[in-house]
């Protein structure tokens, strides 16, 4: 990864679909894109991506990730004509 990371510039975004808190746990559910960029080239891909994160509150107060995990969205449907 630390190879990825010092080749390409990467930007990564994160839309929470879902937030629960129950005391010093949390977890949020939703979509990471992450977009891949070569800087020789300029050629990018962007990809998308289910995460669902699991947080845990420290002394100080501060929500920091335990957990997390990620998984593909499905493929998208064939498109369809209309007759």
């Amino acid at each position: 990864m630390a190879g990825a990371i010092e080749r390409y510039h990467i930007e990564q975004s994160f839309e929470a679909m879902e937030t629960v808190v129950a005391g010093e746990w949390a977890f949020e559910r939703g979509i990471e894109r992450m977009t891949v960029t070569e800087p020789g080239t300029g050629a990018s891909r962007t990809m998308s991506q289910r995460a669902f994160l699991v947080l845990r509150r420290d002394v100080g107060g501060q929500w920091r990730y335990a957990r997390g995990m990620t998984n593909a969205l499905p493929p998208d449907p064939p498109p369809t004509t209309v007759r």
